[in-house]
């Protein structure tokens, strides 16, 4: 069944940033949904993902790519509450995926191949709303996930009191 459209001028233009990160045999990825102000809408993410010996043999080469799209990426998509215009990444993404993707590199924005000029469309008008500076973003996500795994993994350091003597 497919759902009703939202009308556009009462919901805003949503884009999600994507990141990936390694700790020693863990992968986390977060998600961070933001609109064309850069205010957030949501915060996922998933992990760790350790694959075992076998998915290694087994995957080969496909391996990262694989983890990342099964036990990463899509769990992430399935628990939007709202779906973004488009995902922006600064690695290509394995796929296919149901929205658009931009790779976000130092040559600058470059779209994969997507599904639907509509989506395409919508994709564009929210990368150009962000304006030059995709970086920003990607570093909230970034220092987010960082904290997450941090708070996951018991590695933070909790703040000392006042000292009493």
């Amino acid at each position: 069944m497919q759902q009703p459209e939202a009308d556009p001028a009462s919901s805003p233009l949503l884009g999600g940033f994507l990141v990936f990160r390694q700790e020693g045999e863990e992968r986390w990825a977060a998600l961070l949904v933001i609109d064309t102000a850069g205010i957030p809408h949501e915060f996922l993410y998933a992990g760790p993902a350790r694959p075992t010996r076998a998915q290694a043999l087994l995957y080969g080469d496909a391996l990262e790519s694989q983890l990342r799209l099964q036990m990463l990426l899509r769990p992430l998509l399935k628990a939007l509450r709202a779906t973004p215009a488009c995902l922006l990444s600064r690695e290509e993404l394995p796929g296919p995926l149901p929205l658009p993707v931009g790779v976000c590199g130092d040559g600058g924005l470059c779209w994969m191949p997507e599904t639907g000029d509509r989506a395409a469309a919508a994709a564009r008008r929210f990368a150009a709303a962000l304006g030059d500076d995709l970086s920003e973003p990607f570093r909230r996500a970034e220092a987010a996930l960082r904290y997450v795994i941090d708070y996951e993994t018991g590695s933070h350091s909790r703040p000392s009191g006042p000292a009493t003597s």
